[in-house]
């Protein structure tokens, strides 16, 4: 009998791909994304009425999903672990390649 293990990478992104995540509050969003990751709307609210951003906190609709194997999985991580500089240069590696970020339907 074969054997699969298999990682995934879930991707959420701020309404518009705006830079809303400020550092004095992404630990505290950190924190109750992944105790609540079942309930995305709910962090919204969370940010907006209890954290108090500057500017309405809010999520682009959907969110993406990657399964990797193995071989792949410290790629995702690194990219995870340094996601804030390729937001900042505005690439992204995908398949190994580094794209763009565009916003929706622009390439």
């Amino acid at each position: 009998m074969s054997f699969w293990r298999h990682h995934y990478h879930l991707v959420w992104a701020t309404r518009d791909r705006a830079p809303l995540i400020q550092p004095s509050i992404e630990g505290q969003l950190r924190a109750y994304i992944v105790s609540k990751s079942a309930e995305l709307a709910a962090s919204s609210h969370f940010v907006n009425h209890v954290l108090r951003p500057p500017d309405h906190f809010g999520w682009q609709r959907g969110y993406g999903s990657m399964s990797m194997g193995e071989t792949q999985r410290p790629i995702a991580v690194a990219y995870a672990q340094n996601q804030k500089q390729h937001h900042a240069q505005q690439t992204t590696p995908l398949c190994g390649k580094r794209r763009r970020i565009t916003k929706r339907g622009s390439s």
